[in-house]
C-alpha cells in the first residue's frame, strides 16, 4: 500500500495502488486529523511535525475563490476567468 507515496501521506492511504480513494476515505483522513489535534492540545503536546495538518482559514477562503470562478466561468458559457 502506499507505494510511491511520500512518507507523511502514506499513513492516510487506504486502499492499495490502483485502486481509487473517495469521499469517505477522505473525510475519514480529515476527522482523524482533527481528533489527533484536539488530543494533542488537551494533552498539552506538540503535534507532530509530520502531519499533513488541518485545513487552515487561508485554504478555506482559496476555495470559495475557486467555487467562485467556476460560477462566472459558467455564466460566461465555460469561458477562462481569473482567480
Amino acid at each position: 500500500m502506499g507505494t510511491g507515496v511520500r512518507p507523511a501521506p502514506n499513513r492516510l492511504v487506504r486502499a492499495a495502488r490502483g485502486f481509487l480513494e473517495g469521499i469517505i476515505e477522505a473525510w475519514a483522513n480529515l476527522r482523524t486529523e482533527f481528533a489527533m489535534a484536539v488530543a494533542s492540545r488537551r494533552d498539552g503536546v506538540s503535534p507532530p511535525t509530520d502531519w499533513l495538518g488541518l485545513p487552515l482559514v487561508e485554504d478555506g477562503a482559496k476555495g470559495v475563490t475557486f467555487i467562485d470562478a467556476t460560477v462566472r466561468s459558467n455564466a460566461a458559457k465555460g469561458a477562462w476567468v481569473k482567480l
